[in-house]
C-alpha cells in the first residue's frame, strides 16, 4: 500500500510537470467513454431498464396476440382479455389497458389541455405494484362506475406541470372531455403507465371508455399485463394461454386459424420493436466502441513515446535496485489514473449529453418520455470498460520501457532501427481501422439520408400546414361533427395565403391510417388488405398527389350518392392485373364500391415501406371525427399557424389541436432517429479521422527521429533523398493499407446491422467504400511527407557525431 501511494503521488508530481500532456491525455479518453457512456445509457433506458414505479418486474408477463411464428404481435380484444381473466393461467392477477386521447380542463380559467390517458382496470396499479404519492387509487366500486363524477388518479409529471404540484388537489373536480371527474390521487413521481416510453398523464375506470371516447368495451383493443405467482413459470402461462385460444378456436375459427397467445416478460420496450431497435441501438454502440478503441490507441501511443524517453531513466532506477516489477507498478499507476480520470470526465460528459438529448422535441405524433440518464450499473460497466483497456493500452508501454536490459540501455543512447517500432505501427493500425469504420458507417447513413430526402414519396410535403382537432373527445355527434368540419373547412380555404384547402383522416408519414379493411373485385379471384383514407374533394391537389387515371373526388359524391373510391396503382394491380379499373366494383365487406380513379402510390406509415396498398373514399360517405385540415400556403403567407389556431377557437374554444405544423416538420420526425444516428457518427468520425492522423504523424515522426542515425548511415553511404522521403511516405501508406485491410470488412459488417435503415442503400456501395479508402490514403500521404522531408534534412555528419 506505501507503494502504490508512493506512485500516486509521484504521478501527480508528474502531471504538475507537464499539464498539456495530461489535459490532452484525460480529454481523448473522455471523448471516447463518453460516446460510449451515452450509447449504453440510451440502450439500458430503450431495452433494459425497469419501468419507473413498477415492482417486481420479473413476475411480469405481456400477453398479444400475433401469429405462429411469434410475429405480428397486436393488442387483443377486450372480450379476449375476459376470456383470459377467468380462465386459469398460472397468474395471480390481470390487468388491462387502452390508450386513449383526453382534453382535460383543470379550472375555470384554464384552457384545454390535449393529453394521452389510460382507461384501465381495477387492478391495473395493483398488478404493476406502484403506489400512489398523494391519495389513493380507484376502489373496487369506482372503477365499475358509469356515473356523475367518476374517479381520475394523475400522473406525477401532470400534476406538477399543470396544477402546480398543489397538494390540495384530492377532491378537486377536472374535465375530461367535457365530463366532470373527481382527483382522488396521484402516481409517484416516475410513473408513467403500463406502455414504455409513452407519458401517460391520467388515468380512468376502463368502464368510462364509452362516454369519454364513445367506443365500446366490446370493439376495444386492450394492452394486458399479469404478474405470475411465485410458483408458476412463464412456459407454464403459454401452455395455459394456448389451451384457452383452442377453446377460443373452437367457437370463432375464422379469428383464430392462425393466431395465438404471445407470452413475453415484460419489458421496457415492446416486444415488436426490439429487434429493430437493439440492431440500430447496436450499431451506434458499435461506433460509439470504435472511438473509445481508438482514443485508447491514441493514448497508448502518446503513453509509448513517453515511456521510450524514459528508458535511460528507468535503466538507471534499475541500476540503484528497483525491480523491474517495481518499474512497471510505477509506470503503469500513472497510466490507470490517466485512464480513471478520462473515465471520470466522459462520465460527466454522458450526463451533460443525456440531459441535452432528453430536452429534443421529438415529433412523432407520440406522447414520449424517457431518461436517458446513466444509472449506476451503466457507469460501472463505463468505468469497467475504461480502466480494462487502461490496463491493456497501459500496461503495453510499460512492459515496452522496463524490458531492456540496464547495461544495454545505458550504453546506447537509444537509437533503434526503424523496423522495430511494431508497437507503436500496431496502435496506429488499429485507430486506422476504427476510424474507416466511424466514417465508413456514418457516411452510409448521411447517403442514406440524402436518399430518402430525394425518394419519390408520392405527394409532396412542401407547402402543406397540417392541423389535426379530435372532435370525438369533445363529445361531437357526427351531425355536429359535419357541420363544425364542413364551416372549418370554408373558413380556412379563406384565410390569406392559402391556395387550396382539404380535410383528411390521415395524415402521409405523420399519422398512421385509422381505418384498413379487406377489398376484393366483383369476380372474388383477387383480395387485399388496404389501408382506408377518409378525403374531401381537393385532397390530392392540396398534397399533390396524382391521379394517372380517372378523376379526383367533387361534390357529386355526396353521402347519398353512389358509394366510390379511388385506389391507389398496388391495388389496381392485385384487383385488376392487367386490365383498367375505371368502372370497376369491389367489394368491402357488405358495401359495393364504384372506383372513379387511380392515385400514385405514394408512402403512407414509413419512409422505407414499399408500396402499400390504399383506398380513398370521399369523406362525405366516410365520416370520422379525428380529422386533419390540411392547407396549401402560398410562399409568404403570413402566420398560418396562429391564423389557423385562431379559427378553431372561434369555431369552438374548447378544441385542443392536436396538430398545428407544416408537413415537412411531422415528416421529420420519421429521420430524426437517423439524422441523430448520422450527426453523432460523422462527429466521432471526424474526430477519429483526427486522431489517426495525429497518430500516424507522431509514430513515423518518432521512427525518424529515433532511426535518424541509421537514415544517416544510408545516406553517407549515397542513399538519395528521394529513396529516403518514398521510404518513409510508403511506411505511412502501409500503415493506412493495414488499416483500411482491417477496417472495410468490419464497416460491411456493421452497415449490414441496419440495412432496413438505409433505404435501399447497399453497405457494399462501392462510393462510400472507396471513398474512405482514398480519403485515408490522402491523409497517410499528407502525414507522411512532412517526416519524410525531415528525414532527408538532416545532416548525416551532424548525426553520426551525435551518435
Amino acid at each position: 500500500m506505501t507503494g502504490l501511494l508512493h506512485d500516486v503521488r509521484h504521478t501527480f508530481r508528474r502531471w504538475g510537470q507537464a499539464p498539456a500532456f495530461v489535459f490532452v491525455a484525460v480529454l481523448t479518453v473522455a471523448v471516447g467513454t463518453g460516446g460510449t457512456t451515452t450509447i449504453m445509457s440510451v440502450t439500458d433506458a430503450i431495452l433494459l431498464r425497469s419501468q419507473p414505479g413498477v415492482r417486481n418486474p420479473r413476475g411480469l408477463v405481456e400477453i398479444r396476440v400475433g401469429d405462429r411464428a411469434g410475429r405480428s404481435g397486436r393488442l387483443m380484444p377486450y372480450p379476449t382479455f375476459e376470456a383470459l381473466r377467468d380462465a386459469e393461467t398460472g397468474l395471480e392477477d390481470i390487468a388491462a389497458g387502452t390508450q386513449l386521447q383526453a382534453s382535460v380542463s383543470t379550472g375555470p380559467e384554464a384552457g384545454p389541455e390535449l393529453v394521452a390517458g389510460v382507461a384501465a382496470t381495477g387492478n391495473f396499479f395493483s398488478v404493476l405494484e406502484t403506489r400512489p404519492a398523494l391519495g389513493r387509487f380507484f376502489s373496487p366500486e369506482e372503477a365499475e362506475a358509469v356515473g356523475a363524477e367518476p374517479a381520475v388518479v394523475l400522473s406525477h409529471r401532470f400534476w406538477t406541470r399543470s396544477l402546480g404540484g398543489d397538494p390540495s388537489v384530492l377532491g378537486r373536480t377536472v374535465s375530461i372531455n367535457r365530463i366532470p371527474f373527481t382527483v382522488i390521487g396521484v402516481a409517484e413521481e416516475g410513473f408513467h403507465g403500463h406502455l414504455p416510453l409513452y407519458d401517460f398523464s391520467l388515468f380512468v375506470p376502463l368502464t368510462m371508455l364509452e362516454p369519454l371516447t364513445r367506443r365500446t368495451l366490446e370493439g376495444t383493443t386492450v394492452a394486458t399485463v399479469g404478474r405470475m405467482r411465485p410458483e408458476a413459470s412463464i412456459q407454464r402461462v403459454r401452455a395455459a394461454s394456448d389451451r384457452i385460444r383452442q377453446e377460443l378456436r373452437a367457437s370463432n375459427p375464422a379469428d383464430w386459424v392462425s393466431s395465438v397467445f404471445l407470452v413475453e416478460p415484460h419489458t421496457s420496450s415492446y416486444q415488436e420493436f426490439r429487434g429493430p431497435i437493439s440492431l440500430f441501438l447496436g450499431f451506434l454502440l458499435a461506433l460509439s466502441g470504435c472511438i473509445l478503441l481508438i482514443a485508447c490507441a491514441n493514448l497508448a501511443g502518446l503513453l509509448l513515446s513517453r515511456a521510450l524517453g524514459r528508458e535511460q531513466e528507468m535503466a538507471v532506477r534499475g541500476a540503484i535496485g528497483a525491480g523491474r516489477g517495481r518499474l512497471v507498478s510505477q509506470l503503469l499507476t500513472e497510466n490507470l489514473l490517466l485512464f480513471a480520470a478520462g473515465g471520470v470526465a466522459g462520465c460527466l460528459l454522458a450526463f451533460w449529453v443525456t440531459g441535452a438529448l432528453r430536452a429534443v422535441p421529438i415529433p412523432l405524433g407520440a406522447p414520449l418520455t424517457g431518461d436517458y440518464t446513466p444509472d449506476l450499473r451503466v457507469l460501472f460497466v463505463s468505468m469497467t470498460v475504461t480502466l480494462a483497456g487502461g490496463l491493456f493500452f497501459g500496461l503495453i508501454p510499460a512492459l515496452q520501457a522496463t524490458r531492456k536490459d540496464v547495461a544495454s540501455v545505458l550504453r546506447n543512447s537509444g537509437g533503434r532501427s526503424p523496423g522495430r517500432h511494431w508497437l507503436g505501427k500496431a496502435l496506429v493500425i488499429i485507430q486506422v481501422a476504427g476510424s474507416v469504420v466511424l466514417l465508413g458507417g456514418s457516411s452510409l447513413l448521411f447517403k442514406a439520408l440524402t436518399r430518402a430526402k430525394a425518394m419519390d414519396l408520392g405527394f409532396e410535403p412542401r407547402g402543406v400546414h397540417v392541423v389535426t382537432v379530435s372532435l370525438g373527445i369533445q363529445q361531437y355527434t357526427e351531425e355536429e361533427g359535419r357541420s363544425f368540419l364542413s364551416r372549418l373547412l370554408g373558413e380556412a380555404a379563406a384565410l390569406p395565403g392559402v391556395e387550396s384547402a382539404a380535410l383528411s383522416d390521415f395524415v402521409f408519414l405523420a399519422s398512421p391510417p385509422e381505418r384498413a379493411g379487406t377489398f376484393s373485385n366483383a369476380d372474388g379471384d383477387g383480395t387485399v388488405m388496404a389501408g382506408l383514407f377518409g378525403v374531401t374533394p381537393g385532397f390530392f391537389n392540396t398534397t399533390g398527389t396524382e391521379i394517372v387515371e380517372g378523376r379526383s373526388f367533387d361534390a357529386t359524391d355526396a353521402a347519398d350518392a353512389e358509394p366510390v373510391a379511388i385506389v391507389n396503382e398496388r391495388v389496381a394491380g392485385i384487383l385488376w392485373p392487367n386490365e383498367n379499373p375505371l368502372g370497376r366494383v369491389m367489394r368491402s365487406g357488405e358495401s359495393l364500391l364504384r372506383v372513379v380513379g387511380v392515385a400514385k402510390n405514394g408512402k403512407y406509415i414509413s419512409i422505407g415501406e414499399s408500396g402499400l396498398a390504399g383506398v380513398f373514399r370521399p369523406q362525405a360517405q366516410l365520416y370520422t371525427p379525428t380529422t386533419s385540415l390540411l392547407l396549401k400556403v402560398e410562399d409568404g403567407g403570413g402566420d398560418i399557424r396562429r391564423s389557423v389556431q385562431e379559427l378553431v377557437r372561434t369555431l369552438d374554444p374548447d378544441i385542443p389541436l392536436t396538430n398545428n405544423a407544416s408537413h415537412t416538420e411531422l415528416i421529420g420526425g420519421q429521420l430524426l432517429p437517423r439524422r441523430i444516428a448520422a450527426v453523432f457518427a460523422g462527429i466521432l468520425g471526424l474526430l477519429g479521422l483526427f486522431l489517426a492522423t495525429v497518430g500516424l504523424f507522431g509514430v513515423l515522426s518518432y521512427v525518424v527521429v529515433q532511426g535518424a542515425p541509421e537514415l544517416a548511415i544510408r545516406m553517407a553511404l549515397g542513399a538519395h533523398p528521394g529513396s529516403i522521403r518514398r521510404w518513409v511516405i510508403l511506411g505511412g501508406l502501409g500503415l493506412v493499407l493495414g488499416g483500411l485491410f482491417l477496417g472495410l470488412p468490419v464497416t460491411v459488417g456493421v452497415s449490414s446491422l441496419i440495412r432496413r435503415f438505409l433505404y435501399g442503400l447497399d453497405p457494399l456501395d462501392p462510393s462510400i467504400l472507396g471513398g474512405v479508402a482514398l480519403l485515408f490514403s490522402l491523409v497517410g500521404l499528407a502525414a507522411s511527407y512532412l517526416p519524410a522531408l525531415w528525414a532527408t534534412r538532416t545532416d548525416p555528419a551532424r548525426v553520426l557525431r551525435q551518435g
